[in-house]
């Protein structure tokens, strides 16, 4: 067995292994286009990215969130969401993956806005790997051509618009696949009440689009003290019910100043900001910089 070989981290990643990402991808996205290492054990530690990683030979052994053990065979997928813990990897020495790492940016408005998909989600959360049928390995052969090919691509006008729409047309093939499977899930499967108010969480939130930045009034909505979601969150989570919060009207800015042509006083207006001072505070905060910045960062790189 070779020894591990510390791999440079990209964004959220930092990989133990010889991973070789595909050249001048964009921080959005990254394209890890083989997975090679023949190490017995590899730590692969994901805190904050959306994981689609596919088996095309041999096979992978891994723990999801620290319980979950699965086996992943040629013909695998796996599916991991923002926050999922990914480790204890173990795999033959003939192991062929590629595995695609999206921001939690670029998919936020597909799973938060659309509450069609949350029942894939909750699939998915307990279900994260499937085997692909012949048809499905075709689709998927396509989507990985087209990253590939943006991956290496010059920026252009256009560029961050075609990638924003492949992004969610490959999340919703996604939900297509999974949603062929959840037949296949006990009918009398039972969700604690603990379950069922987070799930009513999440809706809330994405019915919010933003709007709301108070954990409050969630907790009112859900007849519920505020201490008491702040506990299930955090339980379901590791992070605070206001953090999620935050999360989402963060990006809910950054969607409006990057793909609207609202003015910032338009935005702030809409999203029920008090002033544009405030405004501007809250996202130098939670974005890194100011409304002018972005806008102007995205349009830069148009």
């Amino acid at each position: 067995m070779s020894t591990p070989q510390q791999a440079p981290t990209t964004n959220n990643i930092t990989a133990t292994a010889n991973i070789h990402p595909v050249a001048g991808t964009e921080p959005e996205f990254i394209l890890y286009d083989d997975f090679t290492d023949t190490s017995h054990q590899v730590d692969f530690f994901i805190p904050n990215r959306f994981i689609v990683a596919y088996c095309r030979q041999g096979s992978l052994s891994i723990t999801v969130n620290h319980k979950q053990k699965t086996t992943m065979t040629s013909g695998d997928l796996l599916i991991a969401f923002p926050r999922t813990t990914l480790e204890d990897f173990s795999f033959s020495n003939d192991l062929q993956l590629m595995v695609l790492s999206l921001s939690p940016t670029v998919i936020n408005d597909s799973l938060l806005g659309d509450k069609d998909l949350w029942p894939n989600i909750e699939f998915v959360s307990t279900h994260p790997k499937i085997h692909l049928t012949e048809e499905e390995v075709e689709v998927g052969r396509q989507y990985h051509h087209l990253y590939k090919i943006y991956s290496k691509r010059k920026p252009t006008k256009f560029r961050s618009n075609i990638l924003y729409t492949l992004h969610r047309s490959m999340i919703y093939e996604l939900a297509d696949m999974v949603n062929n499977r959840t037949g296949s899930v006990p009918q009398d499967a039972q969700y604690s009440q603990t379950d069922n108010t987070f799930k009513r969480f999440l809706q809330l939130l994405a019915q919010s689009e933003g709007k709301i930045r108070n954990v409050s009034y969630f907790a009112r909505e859900l007849c519920i003290t505020t201490k008491y979601l702040s506990h299930i969150v955090k339980e379901k989570t590791e992070h605070s019910a206001k953090q999620l919060i935050d999360e989402t009207v963060a990006n809910e800015i950054r969607r409006q100043l990057c793909y609207t042509s609202k003015t910032v006083k338009e935005i702030a207006n809409d999203m029920g900001f008090p002033s544009l001072s405030f405004f501007g505070t809250y996202t130098r905060k939670h974005l890194n910089a100011s409304p002018a910045n972005i806008r102007k960062k995205y349009r830069a790189g148009k």
